[in-house]
């Protein structure tokens, strides 16, 4: 299958809050499953206003069937990127097909060295689809990320330079 990204609109809300209350999103992610189409509308006009961010809909280039999440703050000459895949469409090379589609992105529009993500060491599946999308594990980062107010020490780290 192939991927393509395209902007988020306003009538991708309610697929977007639906996606998020599944379990293994909940679990590796920081969203929320609380999350109500009128939070994501107003987040999603924030994020239309900010130079230090970039978010798409991840689709199947043919038929445009949504497939997953993948976003990007940038931090300086640095970028962090995160992604989620709708529970339908795992194990089908999404988010590492998409993962790399977003860099390719971050590279092209923002003068930044290096991106970065984190996963939980639990989370196989994004460790496979970060290594497969060129990152490289970085052992020297030792922060704690925080979801749901809570410090997660066991996170991994991967780098992705230019």
């Amino acid at each position: 299958m192939e991927i393509a990204l395209r902007e988020w609109s306003d009538a991708d809300a309610a697929w977007y809050v639906e996606q998020v209350k599944d379990s293994e999103t909940l679990r590796f992610t920081t969203e929320s499953a609380s999350l109500t189409t009128d939070e994501f509308l107003l987040a999603l006009n924030q994020f239309r206003r900010d130079d230090d961010a970039l978010g798409y809909v991840a689709v199947d280039a043919e038929h445009g069937t949504r497939l997953a999440n993948v976003a990007a703050r940038r931090d300086g000459h640095r970028a962090h990127v995160s992604y989620w895949v709708a529970a339908s469409a795992r194990g089908q090379g999404v988010a590492s097909a998409a993962l790399k589609l977003l860099c390719e992105r971050v590279f092209e529009v923002w003068p930044v060295a290096e991106i970065r993500l984190w996963t939980m060491r639990h989370n196989v599946a994004s460790q496979r689809a970060a290594e497969k999308a060129g990152f490289g594990r970085d052992t020297s980062v030792d922060e704690a990320p925080e979801i749901h107010g809570r410090q997660h020490h066991d996170a991994r780290w991967y780098r992705l330079t230019r």
